[in-house]
């Protein structure tokens, strides 16, 4: 069958299915098909089409049952069916040889289906390559005395994903995000050249703790098996065109059934052929129709190459980056850029807005301004480079046709700037340093790092003194954050020494270095300096800025972190309430750095014992936080210090679920082996393991163990963390030789950490004082 015909195909498909099932062969002959359609139509109904591993495809009847409750397959007893089909039975199974309990989902097949027997013994095959976190895990296999083959697999009680989405009305990123866990699992199916063919809906469980397990891989294939195409089972509504026309099938016609569940999952309906979809997509962004359209293509050609191509667009979309199934231009990319960078975009904003007000009479303004003082004469020049910076920007749009994006409209302009700077370095420097701060601002810091050294060192003039100070601190900022302390520190003093030269002229830009100083000191170890410059530099930035300004905030805020750091929590609380009021007193708390003000707030509440206040502090914070600005790794701490909260209470459910919202949160936004995603990973192995799911907790501790191939990573605070918190799971479980080694291991680590580890080290005398206990009782 054509392509064409698909459309005409999927309509006649679901217009006969909508009917009840006594009505279909009248509607059949009366819709007068061509032998062709009769007969694909027919096959497309067979009940063997639609299959499922624990799908029952109606009411059990007695006849169907095969094995009474009781009945023992190897070494598993019959406790129920779950269902019947043209694939066989699948019974809820125990574990019957007493070795230890246990609950799973056993299927078998009559022998008298030899094409179904083909594929039953293929799927045991392929589920045997198959470990993954998010795809039923097959247990055992075997013949029954019966000479009927079986496999038990692992038995998940979750409900479809379409059902968990409707019924928990999650939200546009959080359907997404649960999405990706599926695209996850099929990822590493294709990775072990294994197909499922047949994505929907009931074939994608959710667990009540949010869990995604992909299951049923009855009618899967390997990718390079080609003469099966016909005889696999399929669903209709997810069913891909080559499916239908029994064509070859591929990676792509996985692509096409996640897409087609994607939009199940979003719309409460299956998709629509192609000429009736863009009407059916119409309510959702333009970006999420463009990865729609392009997952399901008529032909797999026209579709993602792969899975994780079609997930990279999914996470493009939620972080607000480009997508590769839109064609891109400056205006798209540039507005994604800004939605990304909403806060930190105000520089770049600024050259935009000041070329449209006109920035001639602003700097007519600068120029009369000149008559009454001389740091007129600064802003002047300032915004002649913002001004002549937006020129240069929107010149190479044009040459470019207006379809370079935004990073290198800003890369090709600064390197026009660079070439220019060779010539006349005092008249290109002020771009130049702007062009180094759109880098910034972008995190783009290697691109900033050569534009800021090349103006930072510049041959210094009267007129270009400050403007080599102002660019060595930026520089310094850079260096910080790449690492590279050493050359931050000269860059900084180099800055300093300019400014104290004359310290009243420069009070702003002196205040601002101690920032910039107090991360440095703490990066050098000198963690005790670090707090008492920020401390000492307070009653200037009150004097100079007001007791209730963003700046007097952001400075208590950061004196709280450093307190915080030397072990000092009452002092720490005192600077984050100083620095939560003044936030609020200028309407900014609900800001990102106001919001990060609450969020250290409610961990010192937690870690001083003062839960209540915690409690209130988290809740706000977690519910402002998702509602402002969505996921984040700052919303992914937030969640996992407000699951260690519930700890303390002995909520260890509620914990868990916390956790399990923070750990692929953290992981996505910073890394599976970053300081957040660590972090919310030992505070699940305690609930785990307090909680009594001591299997679970140390196999996250191997999980976790295995993240952590940086060596610099498990000599410092996070290796010791994870010694502390597999100790602390050894103990519960009765092992106190096994927990007294890793505490040992923990406190080895952590002694050298400095005040911040004084809390966890003393959590290990704790612990070493309860395995005294048990070990004098023995």
């Amino acid at each position: 069958m054509q392509d064409r015909d698909w459309a005409r195909i999927a309509e006649l498909y679901s217009q006969i299915m909508d009917l009840e099932p006594e009505a279909r062969p009248a509607e059949i002959e009366r819709l007068q098909l061509n032998p062709d359609e009769r007969a694909l139509l027919d096959k497309l109904m067979s009940p063997s089409q639609e299959t499922g591993f624990f799908e029952t495809g109606g009411a059990v009847s007695d006849q169907d049952v095969v094995l009474p409750t009781g009945t023992e397959i190897g070494n598993w007893r019959v406790r129920s069916v779950l269902g019947t089909g043209g694939m066989g039975e699948v019974y809820e199974v125990e574990r019957a040889d007493g070795h230890y309990e246990q609950l799973a989902a056993l299927k078998r097949i009559p022998l008298a289906d030899q094409d179904g027997l083909a594929r039953f013994q293929r799927e045991r095959q392929v589920l045997a390559k198959l470990e993954h976190p998010n795809i039923a895990r097959l247990i055992d296999g075997g013949v029954g005395t019966d000479d009927i083959p079986y496999l038990v697999m692992e038995r998940i009680e979750g409900i479809p994903i379409d059902t968990y989405v409707a019924e928990n009305a999650l939200t546009l990123p959080e359907t997404l995000r649960l999405f990706l866990k599926a695209c996850a699992a099929v990822t590493h199916a294709h990775g072990q050249l294994i197909l499922h063919r047949d994505l929907k809906p009931s074939n994608i469980l959710v667990t009540r703790n949010g869990e995604v397990k992909l299951i049923d891989f009855g009618v899967a294939g390997l990718i390079d098996e080609a003469d099966i195409a016909e005889k696999s089972p399929m669903t209709m509504a997810f069913a891909a065109p080559e499916q239908i026309s029994q064509g070859p099938v591929s990676a792509a016609t996985d692509v096409f059934g996640l897409g087609a569940t994607l939009v199940m999952l979003l719309l409460g309906e299956p998709p629509k052929p192609a000429e009736l979809r863009t009407n059916q997509l119409k309510k959702l962004p333009y970006d999420l129709c463009a990865i729609l359209d392009h997952a399901l293509a008529e032909t797999p050609e026209a579709r993602y190459a792969s899975v994780e191509a079609l997930a990279g667009d999914i996470r493009h979309f939620l972080t607000h980056e480009p997508i590769s199934a839109r064609p891109g231009g400056f205006r798209y990319e540039a507005g994604l850029f800004l939605r990304r960078n909403w806060l930190a975009s105000t520089a770049a904003i600024a050259v935009i807005a000041a070329l449209s007000l006109g920035l001639a009479g602003t700097i007519w303004q600068a120029e009369k301004a000149q008559r009454e003082r001389d740091a007129a004469i600064q802003e002047r020049e300032r915004l002649r480079a913002m001004q002549q910076a937006t020129f240069v920007m929107f010149s190479e749009a044009g040459d470019a046709g207006g379809e370079l994006d935004a990073r290198d409209l800003v890369t090709k302009s600064a390197n026009r700037m660079l070439e220019e700077f060779d010539d006349d370095p005092a008249g290109a420097a002020p771009v130049l340093h702007m062009y180094g701060e759109l880098f910034y601002l972008m995190n783009a810091y290697s691109a900033a790092e050569p534009l800021l050294t090349a103006v930072a060192d510049m041959q210094e003039t009267q007129e270009t003194a400050d403007l080599i100070a102002l660019a060595s601190h930026d520089l310094a900022n850079v260096l910080m954050r790449t690492g590279d302390v050493g050359e931050a520190r000269r860059r900084l003093d180099a800055a300093k020494a300019y400014w104290q030269a004359n310290p009243l002229d420069h009070q702003e830009v002196l205040l601002d270095s101690v920032l910039v100083e107090s991360q440095l000191l703490a990066q050098e170890g000198q963690v005790a300096e670090a707090e008492a410059r920020l401390t000492q530099a307070l009653p200037a930035r009150i004097a100079y800025s007001g007791e209730t300004s963003m700046d007097t905030a952001i400075l208590y805020t950061n004196i709280g972190v450093a307190r915080m750091r030397i072990g000092d929590l009452e002092g720490a609380i005192e600077a984050s309430e100083n620095g939560r009021d003044a936030f609020k007193a200028v309407d900014r708390l609900e800001s990102p750095d106001g919001l990060n003000t609450l969020n250290n707030l409610a961990t010192l509440y937690h870690i001083t014992g003062r839960l209540d206040e915690a409690e209130r502090a988290y809740a706000e914070t977690m519910e402002t936080r998702q509602s402002l600005y969505g996921p984040s790794a700052a919303l992914a701490v937030l969640l996992s210090n407000y699951a260690k909260l519930r700890i303390l209470q002995e909520n260890f459910t509620g914990a868990i679920e916390l956790f399990d919202q923070a750990i692929p949160m953290a992981e996505e936004f910073s890394g599976a082996d970053s300081p957040p995603a660590l972090a919310a990973r030992f505070g699940k192995i305690e609930a785990l393991a307090k909680h009594g799911a001591i299997a679970a907790a140390l196999k996250l501790a191997a999980d976790t163990d295995a993240l952590m191939t940086d060596p610099g990573l498990r000599a410092g605070i996070y290796g010791g963390l994870l010694n502390l918190s597999r100790g602390e799971a050894f103990l519960l479980a009765g092992d106190p030789k096994a927990a007294r080694a890793n505490l040992d291991r923990a406190e080895a680590i952590l002694k050298d950490a400095g005040p911040a580890a004084g809390r966890h080290l003393a959590k290990i005398e704790t612990l070493r004082t309860e395995i005294a206990a048990i070990t004098s009782k023995n």
